[in-house]
């Protein structure tokens, strides 16, 4: 992956959850999928490496970069701001 950046979303039952944001490398575009990431992060659950409270509720890919503040940063903010209410989109 070239970029990721992880954002609270709100969520009924737990107020908030992690929501990942994916820009993935030029060769994986179009190939990547929401479904292969999240087996890719269950099997660190499985073998204890990480609680899977921690895997994020939602996988989003983009086909284009991560938003970018004026110092090149990624802008969570804006992320935020576009995706916070994804979960409650169900």
């Amino acid at each position: 992956m070239a970029e990721v950046a992880v954002i609270a979303a709100k969520h009924e039952k737990w107020v908030e959850r992690p929501v990942a944001i994916v820009a993935p490398k030029q060769e994986y575009k179009g190939k990547l999928t929401e479904n292969d990431i999240m087996q890719h992060l269950n099997k660190f659950v499985s073998q204890g490496a990480i609680p899977k409270w921690w895997v994020p509720d939602k996988i989003i890919i983009l086909e284009v970069e991560l938003p970018k503040t004026s110092t090149g940063k990624t802008d969570k903010k804006a992320l935020r701001d576009k995706y916070s209410n994804i979960l409650s989109q169900k």
